[in-house]
């Protein structure tokens, strides 16, 4: 029996007819099977797209935190504050990689269209609720005023071990709309750096790094 009627046999099991269907059948085996140890992600030098999401998400869960999938097609994860975290605004995260050190512009505008639609900030608008434009200026000392605070985390360039890397991966013509919209940018290997801290370091400091978060090691 070839490989593609074996194929073709599961997903007439799984009552699946469609490539959508397949993707996700496909994503969430997977997912089993690297939570389980069965599998390997490899390298974090090395990992992008899925592979990458399934290494955050593990990091995160490590650490402690009750991070959750996404809306399917829009976000990566959020994550909701534990009780005792004084600060109670959730985060949203966008997970990217690159062959290039920076990330498209067009990648951080995926996390502003995130924090807009999670916040409530669009329906809010539709229904004449308020004013407020997300193009004001939010100053580090000022409050951001959605509920949800975006981190955006990025493994750049793939392929090029951590110690060879910059240690910024915002180019400086992003900088003004990543602090404009109170984003807090981390690379892959500073996340992993910051997540060996104890919970309530690590969620202040996201909440309170409206830049790019710079490790010290």
């Amino acid at each position: 029996m070839s490989f593609n009627t074996k194929l073709l046999e599961i997903f007439k099991n799984e009552g699946i007819s469609t490539a959508k269907n397949a993707e996700i059948f496909f994503e969430k085996e997977i997912t089993l099977l690297q939570e389980s140890g069965k599998i390997s992600l490899g390298l974090d030098q090395n990992l992008g797209g899925f592979s990458l999401e399934l290494r955050v998400k593990e990091l995160f869960k490590s650490a402690g935190f009750n991070i959750e999938n996404g809306r399917k097609g829009y976000e990566d994860f959020t994550i909701n504050a534990d009780k005792k975290f004084s600060t109670q605004e959730s985060i949203v995260i966008e997970v990217k990689s690159s062959k290039s050190a920076v990330p498209k512009l067009d990648d951080l505008r995926q996390l502003d269209d995130w924090v807009f639609k999670l916040s409530g900030e669009e329906d809010a608008r539709k229904n004449g609720i308020t004013s407020y434009s997300m193009f004001n200026t939010i100053s580090q000392t000022n409050k951001h005023p959605t509920p949800y605070k975006g981190l955006f985390i990025f493994n750049g360039p793939i392929g090029i071990d951590f110690e060879s890397r910059s240690k910024t991966c915002i180019h400086p013509s992003q900088m003004d709309f990543v602090i404009t919209r109170n984003f807090c940018i981390i690379t892959l290997n500073a996340l992993i750096d910051l997540l060996k801290n104890d919970d309530e370091f690590i969620w202040n400091t996201i909440h309170n790094t409206v830049g790019e978060y710079l490790t010290s090691s």
